[in-house]
């Protein structure tokens, strides 16, 4: 936001409005819809695992809890991805870079993660690289299964050439995968306020920013 503002402070206010409003030319590229559909299905998903805690499941209940959590984990990714647009608009204002939002929206999610990746000389590619788009593409189609008796998931995953069944444990899906969406998506909402915040109130900026400091 910073660099950006630096550049073309007005563009920037364009861009992120755009992300919660749509723009002028195309208000239905709006994706407040999109991030309180996420929310409301991740908390779905979290309040599931709080409500089968102790709990003997039977076998369909497995299969179903774990066919939610890889689609909430698919949502996630997928919501990331219009985070994203976003975020890569304003890497190209800091470069002086010319951008289309539309073009950018219709880019792949790893087309706009080498993208955002290059322009921002991989400076937050901590968080970019968080995202599992090998678990995201095998439930887009359609070829991960959850195996209660492994407490896995398999999926299909091309190895130089030969499709091969890969395994990753719901432990680690619910412990780093399931949050990591969740926090890049968190943090771009979040950020969102604050620079609110520190234009039209300082104090409460301040405030809120230590509060966080100190989370």
């Amino acid at each position: 936001y910073d660099s950006a503002s630096k550049i073309n402070p007005v563009e920037v206010v364009s861009v992120l409005t755009a992300f919660w409003q749509g723009s002028k030319e195309n208000p239905e590229a709006e994706t407040m819809s999109s991030y309180s559909e996420f929310t409301r299905i991740f908390t779905e998903t979290k309040t599931m695992f709080k409500n089968s805690k102790g709990k003997q499941l039977k076998l369909h209940e497995k299969k179903s809890m774990g066919a939610n959590v890889i689609n909430t984990y698919s949502k996630g990714v997928e919501m990331i991805g219009k985070v994203l647009n976003s975020c890569l608009a304003l890497a190209e204002i800091s470069n002086k870079n010319q951008y289309d939002l539309f073009k950018i929206s219709k880019l792949t999610i790893y087309q706009k993660i080498e993208r955002f990746n290059k322009v921002t000389n991989d400076k937050y590619s901590r968080l970019t690289s968080l995202i599992n788009r090998q678990i995201r593409n095998s439930d887009a189609h359609l070829s991960i299964t959850y195996k209660p008796d492994l407490n896995k998931f398999a999926y299909k995953s091309t190895v130089k050439g030969k499709v091969e069944t890969q395994f990753i444990g719901m432990d680690e899906v619910i412990v780093k995968l399931l949050p990591s969406v969740g926090w890049i998506i968190q943090a771009f909402i979040y950020s969102n306020i604050l620079l609110h915040f520190f234009h039209a109130d300082k104090q409460m900026y301040l405030q809120l920013a230590t509060e966080i400091e100190k989370a």
